[in-house]
């Protein structure tokens, strides 16, 4: 691929502690600036078949107002794409949840909402409301190793509250290190820490915790047990 297509389809394995046995899986997306007919190229260009579409979605924080329009649209484009390939999607999002939430709604796959499996809003930092919004569209909420920070008592709060059969623990590597490795470039042989938390948290043993979230993490990415392809 040349420097500009790059990077946009990333390996999820290593992104929930599974003992030598995550799935390993292959999503990719593109960046406002870029076009769907460079999505399609990467797809048809990549040694094993897409099992999502993303990072993809709506950041109102970085993104100018005056884009919001087009960057909407955009993704918009994306989540048709999914739903018409059949690939669940890796959301982003950032002070545009009601914009995130009318677009999942309109656009999004009903036959993969129905399964539980339209996709993932990861890093999630919102509230009860809008973690609760994006699960009945069909998602899952995936945390970060934000919920081990000291001042993240809200999303504690929140994470409390996700079904245990529709949440992922993730990375976000090289950001949001974990505590104890603060500081430190993020990897994903720190997932253990950011899961043992939210173990503690939701008053769970993190066998069960380990176990549920790759459990969920094959069935949203159509991963079988024990298989790495």
């Amino acid at each position: 691929l040349p420097p500009s297509e790059r990077g946009v389809a990333r390996s999820a394995g290593g992104s929930t502690p599974c003992d030598g046995q995550e799935p390993e899986v292959c999503t990719s997306g593109i960046s406002p600036d870029e076009t769907v007919q460079t999505l399609t190229k990467i797809r048809t260009t990549l040694p094993r078949p897409l099992s999502a579409i993303g990072e993809i979605g709506l950041d109102a924080h970085y993104g100018a107002p005056e884009d919001a329009p087009a960057q909407r649209a955009l993704f918009e484009r994306q989540v048709v794409l999914a739903a018409e390939w059949g690939l669940p999607v890796v959301v982003h999002c950032r002070e545009a949840e009601d914009d995130v939430l009318a677009v999942l709604q309109a656009a999004g796959s009903k036959a993969l909402a129905g399964q539980g499996r339209l996709g993932v809003l990861h890093c999630f930092v919102g509230d009860t409301a809008f973690a609760h919004a994006v699960l009945d569209l069909g998602m899952m909420v995936s945390i970060s190793g934000i919920v081990t920070f000291r001042n993240a008592d809200a999303l504690r709060a929140v994470a409390k509250t996700i079904p245990a059969d529709r949440l992922l623990v993730e990375t976000d590597s090289p950001y949001l290190a974990p505590v104890p490795m603060r500081g430190k470039v993020n990897e994903p042989a720190f997932v253990g820490h950011t899961l043992r938390r939210l173990a503690e948290v939701r008053g769970e043993t993190e066998e069960f915790l380990a176990a549920a979230t790759c459990a969920n993490a094959r069935r949203l990415f159509d991963t079988p047990s024990g298989d790495r392809p």
